[in-house]
Parts: C-alpha cells; structure tokens; sequence
C-alpha cells in the first residue's frame, strides 16, 4: 500500500470520506483552512516557525497576531472582501506563511506566484 495510502484509509490518522457531493474530505479534520487555524490559536508561545540552526524565529501568538493584523490591513484599509483574489508574491521567506494565512482570515482567495 502505498505511503499515503495507509495515511488516509479507514481509522488512519488521516482518515479521508467521502462527502454527500462526492469530494474527498478529512473525517475528524478541520473543514476549512480557517478551522485549521482556529484549532491551532491555542498554542501561543510555542514555537511556530524554527530557523535552519534551530533558533526559534516566530511563536504562534507572534504569527497569528501578524496574520491578523494584515487581514485587518486588507478589510479596512483596502476593502477587500470574501471572495476576493490576493496575489502573495515573496518567495521562500518565513513571512511567506503570514500572508498566506491573512489571505485566509480575510476569507480572500490567495494566489501564490512564485518569485
């Protein structure tokens, strides 16, 4: 069986079901990519981003207080609303993930270019 395979069969940490519309989705999984980050709120000062030598670089609180600072940037400053595309263009750069996830908070469509 192939790897991913045995992540994602019946029981598997990975479960994924089927969905009434047919898509695939994560039995005991956030829905959404917002989900994902609520659940993860909680961590707070552990470390969220960890550089190559191993210095800790962002805590959640740290990364969630900047994602949503510039998810605040985009709606109120910007107006812009769900729905909306937000280009992320910086390349590999830890603040790559704020934006990312801004993007996400603001309920935008983001769409990542490569540098």
């Amino acid at each position: 069986m192939p790897h991913t395979a045995a992540l994602t069969a019946p029981g598997a940490p990975f479960e994924v079901v089927r969905a009434e519309n047919g898509s695939l989705m994560y039995a005991d999984g956030p829905r959404t990519l917002r989900e994902f980050v609520e659940t993860t709120w909680a961590y707070g000062e552990r470390p969220f981003l960890v550089g190559d030598d191993g210095a800790h670089l962002l805590t959640y609180g740290d990364f969630f207080a900047a994602a949503t600072a510039l998810a605040n940037l985009f709606v109120d400053t910007y107006g812009l609303r769900p729905g909306d595309r937000a280009a992320v263009l910086m390349g590999d750069r830890p603040e790559w993930q704020s934006a990312f996830w801004a993007t996400q908070l603001a309920g935008l469509v983001a769409i990542p270019l490569g540098a």
